[in-house]
């Protein structure tokens, strides 16, 4: 499994999130809503109203908070990963010491063992 690029995927979490606010609020200045609507958004995001500067704001916030997530989402992900790698590589380890130990300890086999094991652990 790749690891993911948390500075990456913190922008890309942030841009979504910043353009989905403002089409938000965009649609929120045209139609005007209601009211709740733009109390509950002004609570998460300092500085919004229904007006464009506001929009802006809201937006900027959304950003940041989407940013965290994502370098978070990120951060946790490539740990998750890193383990389940590490825990394969010690599966194929110790099936490789098996696979030689049943072959009756030959050496020069090392490569054909360790890229048998590989595959049992792999399924492939």
């Amino acid at each position: 499994m790749a690891k993911l690029d948390a500075k990456a995927c913190g922008i890309a979490f942030g841009l979504v999130a910043a353009a989905a606010m403002f089409i938000l609020g965009t649609i929120n200045i045209l139609f005007f809503w209601a009211e709740s609507y733009r109390r509950a958004i002004s609570i998460l995001y300092l500085g919004y109203q229904p007006t464009l500067i506001g929009v802006i704001f809201g937006s900027m916030w959304a950003f940041v908070y989407a940013f965290v997530l994502g370098v978070s989402f990120a951060c946790l992900y490539n740990r998750i990963v890193e383990e389940r790698k590490a825990e394969i590589d010690k599966k194929i380890k110790n099936l490789a010491h098996e696979i030689w130990v049943k072959k009756g300890k030959l050496e020069n086999n090392s490569d054909e063992n360790w890229k048998e094991a590989v595959r049992r652990v792999k399924g492939e």
